[in-house]
């Protein structure tokens, strides 16, 4: 639905930028 896609475009971007520092730290670490 409409609620379900506006939510996903709102939550989208904290994901990418929760899974880069994830990378960046797995990255750092190593």
């Amino acid at each position: 639905g409409l609620n379900g896609r506006l939510y996903w475009y709102a939550v989208s971007p904290l994901h990418h930028f929760i899974f880069e520092g994830m990378l960046r730290r797995i990255a750092g670490k190593a």
